[in-house]
């Protein structure tokens, strides 16, 4: 629930809301999807360290989620 809010609070463009809710949703142990959502926002967002680490969490769960690999690729 809190990533479909988050992405809600995103295409209204209010990014700290958006934040707060993708926070919720990493700290409630997400799935990779779900950190993949929270990775790119931060990315979008101007905060690379911190995408850097939710891409490198969703591979620690899913090593195979192919748009975590090419996400972090086009990050790096």
């Amino acid at each position: 629930a809190w990533n479909f809010l988050a992405q809600v609070y995103r295409q209204r463009g209010d990014v700290a809301q958006a934040r707060a809710c993708y926070d919720r949703a990493v700290a409630l142990d997400a799935p990779a999807g779900i950190l993949v959502n929270a990775a790119s926002f931060e990315a979008a967002a101007g905060q690379p360290a911190k995408a850097l680490a939710r891409y490198r969490a969703a591979l620690a769960k899913s090593p195979d989620a192919a748009n975590a690999h090419f996400n972090l690729a086009n990050l790096l």
